[in-house]
């Protein structure tokens, strides 16, 4: 038998180092294709990229549309994609397509492509490698928050409200550029100054280039200065609870608080000067509109004080709009806290197969404006267990944690997803898979039945009891 157990111990050795030397080779591939896949290829040079900043409002929004040429010897599977270093803390989103096919963009190191500590870098994969000699159209968004500074810092409450724009003139790019145009979209034409190095102002319009043989990483400073009277309306912070219940409904309640961060309010308002105008100011806003499902019931909406009545609700094309008064005009530097509130059918957002369900369910807060502290609580029902989530998009961090509400006894499981500098674009459906047994629905039912049953047995023991501290009369 000792014989035996060696002849096999000896005859397994070969398959064992067989299956190491396999899983060796795996990995090692697998290493070698990562690498490339992050590996800077200087052969790509940009053919021409027309670029447009939108700067009507508060949130800067920048078209990329890049036709990219490979003019090395040999192909390249992606392309990286640079953001300033002084851009690092307003950067809120980014989206690359080619034709009506979203791209995957992964962050990379900015030693990768020879970038700047402090700076962002995106490895963008392409569909398809890019061969020699061909010639691919790429179309990149980006989007970022607080790039607009108030120039000057305060005013009075009929002052213009200024802003001014900084960035840099030329696409900041690790590739060779040859030829390049921007086209700069303000929200009025009262244009106080502006960088006029190859620039053509038209209306509230401005056209700089094209600019031919540019070298990588060329900075060139591009300052505007202009009248911009938007709502710069912003959360400081979001919080949107959405708690799911398997007896037909899904609350949500966003828990907000705004602030108006354009240019302060110098010296004391005015009530009478503000109603002279006509209850309007070039720096102040009084109203935020939130767009809701179109089955949302049970709308409402209450600050500290109590219920604001000052909201109204229209029905619009698949959605419903909620027009949110403040109870007072908001100027620059004003902060205020609000809750909104609703319910909708669960039928319309979650979904089961079995004792596995799906949450499918918007990220974003219902008011579309910049927030720079996003958190958003999936509460499941008692008794959830292995709740995975996936979201289209980075989350900053995430947690879990767990809530007793009315009749429970172990308390709901609650997921805690967290987010800086939230937008618009960010107003995505996420997904949330967990396993429920229905065992549990009757938990509740059960529960209430004992507390009935029990409440009645104490009564009709202690109706059995003389109470009474008098001596009772005997007839």
């Amino acid at each position: 038998e000792s014989k035996l157990a060696c002849l096999l111990s000896a005859e397994s050795q070969p398959n064992m180092s067989r299956h190491i030397f396999l899983v060796s080779c795996l990995l090692l591939a697998f290493c070698s294709f990562s690498l490339a896949q992050n590996k800077f290829y200087d052969g790509i040079q940009i053919k021409n990229i027309r670029r447009t900043i939108d700067i009507k409002s508060h949130i800067e929004t920048v078209t990329h549309n890049i036709d990219l040429i490979n003019s090395g010897s040999q192909s390249a599977p992606s392309y990286f994609f640079s953001i300033l270093p002084s851009k690092l803390q307003n950067f809120a989103y980014l989206e690359a397509v080619a034709g009506r096919q979203k791209l995957i963009a992964e962050q990379v190191s900015p030693s990768v492509v020879g970038a700047p500590e402090g700076s962002l870098t995106f490895n963008i994969q392409l569909r398809k490698e890019l061969k020699v000699a061909d010639i691919v159209t790429l179309k990149v968004t980006t989007s970022f928050v607080r790039t607009l500074q108030p120039y000057p810092a305060e005013i009075t409450q009929s002052d213009s409200h200024l802003v001014l724009y900084k960035d840099n003139l030329y696409f900041w790019t690790p590739y060779t550029t040859l030829k390049q145009s921007t086209t700069v979209k303000l929200a009025s034409s009262k244009v106080e100054h502006y960088t006029k190095k190859s620039a053509s102002l038209r209306g509230s319009e401005i056209e700089y280039g094209p600019f031919e043989d540019i070298a990588p990483f060329t900075v060139q400073d591009l300052r505007i200065h202009y009248e911009n009277t938007s709502p710069f309306a912003t959360m400081l912070t979001a919080v949107k609870d959405i708690e799911i219940s398997h007896y037909g409904n899904i609350a949500i309640e966003e828990h907000y608080e705004l602030m108006n961060t354009g240019a302060k309010l110098q010296g004391s308002f005015s009530r009478f000067d503000f109603q002279r105008l006509g209850d309007v100011a070039p720096s102040a806003f009084r109203m935020v509109m939130a767009r809701l499902p179109e089955s949302a019931t049970g709308i409402y909406y209450v600050d500290r004080i109590g219920n604001v009545s000052t909201s109204h609700v229209r029905e619009a094309y698949n959605h419903l709009d909620m027009e949110i008064f403040t109870r007072f005009p908001m100027f620059g530097g004003w902060k205020t806290d609000f809750r909104i509130g609703y319910n909708v059918p669960a039928h319309e957002h979650l979904s089961h197969n079995g004792n596995t369900f799906l949450l499918n369910i918007t990220f974003a807060a219902s008011i579309p404006v910049a927030v720079d502290d996003m958190t958003v609580r999936i509460i499941l029902p008692e008794g959830a267990t292995d709740y995975k989530w996936t979201t289209p998009f980075d989350i900053d961090s995430d947690s879990f944690e767990t809530r007793l509400t009315y009749l429970d006894t172990a308390g709901r499981p609650v997921i805690v997803l967290k987010k800086k500098n939230v937008v618009s674009h960010h107003s995505q459906n996420f997904q949330v898979a967990y396993e429920y047994s229905n065992s549990h629905h009757w938990q509740r039912v059960l529960l209430l039945c004992m507390v009935f049953f029990l409440f009645f047995v104490v009564n009709m023991i202690t109706s059995r009891f003389e109470m009474s501290l008098l001596p009772v009369k005997k007839d």
